[in-house]
């Protein structure tokens, strides 16, 4: 009974070698997911002071702003973006209504109005169009650039009076520009 014990043994113990004798290579894949997290915030200044979220804080919320210098020197729209997609981002640009709207009696008055690049942060690479005014159309949108790393960008932009255009009427005059960050 011991010989068959120890046969079995050796049998078993030179089977396991014989398997492992010829292993020439092993490899393993490791994995790190990373959530995509992308941001976009606005800041619209005048000669009256800031109005809505500072650039500081760059977030998705949405929040209305008041004309504050426009016949003279324009409005100054400021926007920040962050987005750590693999592919960069786009930041596209929506007009509502394509003009100042007044709807405050019952004929609407329009004012047509440019929108322009002042500047840009390094990261931002700005659609050609918008170094001239551009006249924005309705519920269009328009690409206004492309960021190209994972750090903070930055674009301003002037909303200014179509030539030739002027307030005319009385009343509220409005229009909503709706900036969308879109990760590639």
């Amino acid at each position: 009974m011991k010989k068959v014990a120890i046969t079995i043994a050796i049998l078993a113990a030179t089977g396991s070698v014989a398997a492992n004798a010829n292993v020439t290579g092993a490899s393993t894949t490791l994995t790190k997911n990373i959530t995509q997290e992308c941001n976009i915030g606005l800041w619209a200044v005048g000669d009256d002071g800031s109005v809505g979220t500072p650039v500081s804080e760059v977030g998705n919320e949405y929040f209305h702003s008041e004309l504050n210098d426009f016949e003279q020197n324009g409005q100054q729209i400021t926007g920040r973006a962050k987005c750590n997609s693999s592919g960069g981002y786009d930041v596209h640009v929506t007009a509502t209504n394509g003009s100042l709207n007044n709807n405050d009696s019952s004929i609407a008055r329009e004012v047509e109005y440019t929108l322009q690049k002042i500047n840009t942060s390094p990261n931002f690479n700005a659609h050609a169009d918008f170094n001239s005014p551009v006249d924005m159309p309705q519920g269009t949108a328009k690409l206004l650039g492309s960021g190209t790393d994972t750090e903070l960008a930055e674009f301003k932009l002037k909303m200014k009076l179509a030539p030739g255009a002027k307030f005319t009427y009385a009343g509220q005059y409005t229009e909503t520009l709706t900036f969308d960050l879109t990760p590639l």
